[in-house]
């Protein structure tokens, strides 16, 4: 028997009735069933999900538990969809959650201050692990972001200083406290730029942190005598 072949234009609108309203609605607008003859579900999109959202209304704790027992038994099927959906839809869910945040900003900051509230212990013990694990790529990722927000971090620490001007006082006067008691790297590289020795040198002579902080640590203990 010789195959017989149709061509449809592509201007062309096809319809199908639907069982449950009755109008002929266009097939892509039907929602698709293997199990159907011409692969299509008897009933519309728009009868679909009313009759779901009524089902929802009036078996709102069954529905619940089926979702929440096919959750559990197929957590890495849905982690598998969840990530194919996000690499083909990626554009889509990154333009929603900037618009969401521009929109919601209030909400997500007091969403946040109350997650925080709640689990302090939790979050320090995670971040703590976290650094400790992967200190090369915080330190990294540290960098770049502060090479690439100067005026956003000059910024926010201006205002800081501002609102919390005895706050900050306090905490920095111990912080130089605690580096001069300690003669830290930090305190030391500070010390010999005052003396005239350029970063470049500095770094390019390590050395040099070692014998500065001795001749440090022998005037301190000339004074003391």
């Amino acid at each position: 028997m010789q195959a017989i072949l149709i061509i449809i234009p592509m201007d062309t609108i096809i319809l199908k009735r639907c069982s449950k309203c009755g109008e002929e609605v266009e097939v892509n607008k039907f929602r698709k069933d293997k199990n159907r003859k011409d692969g299509l579900s008897l009933w519309c999109n728009l009868c679909s999900k009313i009759s779901e959202s009524n089902y929802y209304k009036n078996n709102k704790q069954l529905v619940l538990e089926k979702s929440k027992l096919y959750q559990q038994n197929n957590k890495e099927k849905i982690k598998e969809q969840k990530k194919e959906y996000r690499k083909i839809n990626a554009d889509v869910i990154n333009k929603y959650q900037k618009e969401y945040r521009n929109d919601n900003k209030d909400i997500i900051i007091e969403r946040k201050k109350k997650y925080y509230c709640a689990n302090k212990e939790l979050i320090i013990i995670k971040t703590t692990t976290y650094v400790k694990n992967n200190r090369e790529t915080v330190n990294k990722r540290q960098r770049e972001y502060r090479k690439n927000n100067k005026n956003k971090i000059y910024r926010y620490r201006k205002q800081y200083i501002i609102n919390n001007k005895e706050k900050y006082i306090d905490r920095k006067n111990k912080s130089e406290l605690k580096t001069r008691t300690l003669l830290t790297d930090r305190y030391v590289k500070v010390q010999l730029r005052k003396s005239g020795f350029s970063d470049d040198v500095i770094n390019e002579n390590p050395e040099l942190i070692e014998i500065k902080r001795l001749l440090i640590k022998t005037k301190r203990l000339w004074k003391t005598s």
